[in-house]
């Protein structure tokens, strides 16, 4: 965070079944409490907490070397029901990737139906659009995503652009 001015964000996400189970040989397990669990370690080890725990890995009296950070949000890859229900429960951000306007609509439905707001965490969200070349950056802020700031960026970039309702 000092490194970044505090722009530093966590992004988390569980993989697909076939990624984690095929490609790496590991067990796929629980994705949402999985992640839950995760999260919950990552939070207290960045509020400079020792941690000691079993779930989701063994950790005995664990913690990071900074003592003093600054508050790291926390983003995590929703795509689908389940682990969006997450997002909106313990997160302050979602990642959606490769989605189209309808997963974007429904992701906001889902979590305002679930009572997300941004507000009480200065949450966000961030999705990557594919493009015909180039990625489609939107970024939403301070409310449950109802202004969406794009930019289209041809070097992969992604800047400020006007802001537009999702509405």
């Amino acid at each position: 965070q000092e490194m970044s001015g505090g722009r530093f964000i966590l992004g988390l996400g569980t993989s697909t079944k076939v990624i984690v189970e095929d490609w790496h040989g590991r067990d796929w397990g629980k994705p949402v409490s999985g992640t839950r669990e995760y999260v919950a370690v990552l939070r207290s080890l960045l509020a400079g907490e020792r941690v000691t725990t079993t779930v989701p890995i063994p950790l005995r009296r664990a913690s990071l070397a900074a003592r003093e950070m600054l508050r790291v949000p926390i983003y995590l890859a929703g795509l689908n029901d389940g682990m969006l229900r997450l997002v909106a429960e313990i997160a302050d951000g979602v990642i959606l990737n490769f989605v189209g306007p309808r997963q974007v609509r429904h992701a906001t439905d889902l979590s305002r139906a679930q009572g997300y707001r941004p507000s009480r965490r200065g949450s966000a969200a961030a999705t990557n659009v594919p493009t015909s070349g180039s990625p489609l950056c939107v970024t939403w802020a301070n409310t449950a995503w109802p202004t969406a700031i794009g930019c289209l960026g041809s070097d992969g970039g992604c800047s400020t652009g006007k802001a537009a309702s999702t509405t």
